[in-house]
């Protein structure tokens, strides 16, 4: 199993590594050489990224010097740079721009192909 992600389903179950890490830890019933085992497999399992979270317009401080992906209230979705101006949020992208996104966030990490 190590190394691969197995799916059951739809969605997958994450669990705390670090968690599960101490509770093994910390059990008294487990040899000391099972308990190493069990935790070597546990740490050469994948981990994974958070998604990264959507930022309302409104609430944006720091406008982002790098591409992102915005939003509009029709669900359109653009990758381009923020900026404001005349009182407004924009996105801009070769030319081609959103008025008024309503939220934006970090464009994902694109695709590496099979491991």
């Amino acid at each position: 199993m190590s190394g691969a992600v197995e799916q059951r389903g739809e969605k997958m179950r994450l669990i705390d590594a670090d968690a599960l890490n101490d509770l093994i830890r910390e059990s008294t019933i487990m040899g000391d050489g099972f308990v190493r085992a069990v935790v070597a497999i546990v740490n050469g399992e994948p981990t994974v990224q958070p998604e990264p979270q959507w930022i309302p317009c409104s609430e944006t401080v720091d406008i982002p010097d790098h591409e992102i992906m915005a939003c509009d209230k029709y669900g359109e979705i653009m990758l381009g740079y923020l900026v404001y101006e005349d009182d407004q949020w924009i996105c801009e992208s070769d030319g081609c721009e959103m008025v008024d996104p309503i939220a934006w966030r970090e464009k994902p990490e694109p695709y590496k192909g099979e491991t």
